[in-house]
């Protein structure tokens, strides 16, 4: 196997170190904030906010060029099983891996409301709440796992996967490191924030 000096970046992910010089037949790699592998944007400070970011406007460029299909007079069970399969799939690829925080959720939920919306023929201009317009998709096509429901659910199966299992995958997620936690005393800023 051959390393290309020309695609290999270095990021480095710590507090404490910035700068990492990483060579190759005497050639400095590219030091990057943030680099695409595998299909997914990682970043240095380890967050999922602009991937699952990414991921939703990829989503939605998907469902935009589907509009002639939304716009067709095939049966509501026909589209909503095209919109699982086509654009579903792509806001959830490598979901496992995200770090799911309140405003992540909400794009998310706010991301299919606005697709199912559009399936139905419901403007927002209609005053329809979100939850009528689930009622109308159970009514549909039967009950469906939402998709924060689905990520959710991908996400725990990946942990069972991963702790299953004697590997580096189980190391880091556990955040297991050999050796002994340096005892601190709690500074004084912080404790005055707890007694007011």
């Amino acid at each position: 196997m051959e390393v290309s000096s020309e695609k290999s970046k270095v990021m480095v992910c710590s507090e404490r170190v910035n700068d990492a010089s990483i060579t190759k037949d005497d050639e400095a790699l590219e030091l990057v904030h943030k680099f695409k592998y595998l299909g997914a944007t990682l970043h240095e400070d380890g967050s999922s906010t602009v991937e699952v970011r990414t991921r939703i406007a990829l989503a939605t460029a998907a469902f935009a060029k589907l509009g002639k299909i939304w716009k067709s007079s095939i049966s509501f069970k026909a589209k909503h099983k095209l919109f699982r399969s086509l654009v579903s799939s792509i806001l959830t690829y490598g979901c496992e891996t995200w770090t799911l925080l309140a405003d992540t959720e909400s794009r998310i939920q706010a991301f299919e409301n606005k697709c199912l919306r559009k399936l139905l023929r419901i403007s927002y201009k209609d005053h329809v709440t979100n939850e009528s317009v689930r009622e109308l998709v159970f009514a549909y096509v039967g009950p469906q796992e939402p998709l924060l429901a689905t990520v959710k659910r991908r996400k725990l199966a990946w942990f069972g996967h991963v702790t299953r299992h004697d590997s580096l995958s189980k190391t880091i997620l556990q955040g297991t490191v050999e050796g002994k936690r340096r005892r601190r005393r709690q500074k004084k800023a912080w404790c005055d924030n707890i007694k007011k």
